[in-house]
């Protein structure tokens, strides 16, 4: 028999470790303070890969309370989700093959109330964060930096009025809590409005308000930041 064939070579991975795991695991919440209108148009960027990484998305699961469409993607990339919604029923998703979105590339969504009343939208997803090339490690311990860089496994996304957006991150078993707070993310007019660190007491006050009475969110962070 001819043998003008390479044999199987094993491939081996490092066993990884429950560090190694934790360290890598992205939870994503986002959280609108304001009902959409009927008829409205939403969406914008939620976080664009860092250098050295690759995101790989694992699940997602989204509600509303108005019957609409909405959509998750990488823009040039993959489209990860497509999902007629209708209000207060719950849309999960788990990948077979899970969407990949390379260093550089912007996660992004987009969605429609076609509904005749107004509501909240609120989305989970769950992505590894897993290294691309060499990953970049924050140069100092700030909000902005290290949200660059992706160096947090938990976050809040909160999507609050006039184009501002505030995101809420930390690691696990850290006594603290990233707050950053930009106008026109993923836009060339993006610019930070607030940076500082918070107690988690603190950080639960705007998750409570946020569940209970979003209408008073905006009134709190400027206590919040004016008390920094």
């Amino acid at each position: 028999m001819p043998r003008d064939y390479r044999p199987f070579e094993p491939i081996t991975y490092p066993a990884p470790t429950i560090t190694s795991i934790e360290e890598a695991v992205w939870i994503w919440f986002m959280w609108t303070v304001e009902p959409i209108p009927p008829g409205e148009i939403f969406g914008g960027d939620i976080y664009t890969i860092p250098s050295g990484r690759k995101a790989i998305v694992n699940d997602i699961l989204l509600t509303t309370e108005f019957r609409g469409e909405v959509k998750f993607f990488f823009p040039g990339g993959d489209n990860i989700l497509y999902a007629l919604v209708d209000s207060y029923v719950p849309v999960s998703h788990g990948f077979v093959l899970p969407p990949v979105g390379l260093a550089g590339e912007t996660f992004r969504f987009e969605g429609i109330n076609n509904d005749i009343v107004s509501g909240h939208f609120r989305f989970t997803a769950t992505m590894w964060l897993i290294p691309g090339s060499e990953p970049e490690k924050p140069k100092k311990d700030t909000p902005e930096e290290r949200f660059r860089v992706g160096d947090f496994n938990a976050i809040n996304h909160i999507l609050l009025p006039n184009g501002e957006t505030l995101y809420l991150f930390n690691k696990r078993g850290e006594n603290k809590i990233n707050y950053l707070r930009f106008k026109d993310y993923g836009k060339k007019t993006q610019r930070v409005l607030a940076s500082l660190h918070l107690k988690l007491e603190d950080s639960e006050k705007i998750m409570s308000a946020l569940r209970e009475k979003p209408e008073k969110v905006v009134k709190l962070l400027k206590e919040i930041e004016k008390g920094k």
